[in-house]
């Protein structure tokens, strides 16, 4: 796919907090961004990561990827390089309305050539 590594590990999940439809947001958004970032890179340097832990009563969702460069920032929030900025920067909105909802913890960190978001849920 784009040619871009992925590694993926997971745990087993008997349960989620969230209804299917949001699982699609979370995941779909979150993977959709990391293959849009990798897509602007040198193909022999993209890379997908994906961890999904269960511990303790808690679900924690890491998703890294590779960056070319570090996206632009406005008032803490990513500003797309999209041409027609109108329908596009919704997906981190929907992510961080689910996550809220369900009183989880987003965090978003750019080091050097990586962007990483973690997630996590009570899953009480």
């Amino acid at each position: 796919m784009e040619n871009i590594r992925f590694q993926i590990e997971a745990d087993v999940l008997q349960s989620l907090p969230f209804k299917e439809t949001e699982t699609s947001v979370l995941f779909g958004n979150l993977l959709d961004n990391a293959i849009e970032a990798c897509k602007k890179m040198k193909t022999e340097t993209r890379w997908i990561r994906v961890e999904i832990r269960q511990r303790k009563g808690f679900l924690f969702f890491t998703i890294a990827n590779s960056i070319g460069k570090r996206p632009q920032e406005k008032d803490g929030e990513f500003v797309s390089d999209k041409e027609d900025k109108k329908v596009h920067g919704y997906g981190l909105k929907s992510i961080r309305r689910i996550v809220k909802k369900y009183d989880g913890s987003f965090q978003c960190d750019v080091v050097e050539e990586e962007v990483k978001i973690s997630i996590s849920f009570s899953n009480k």
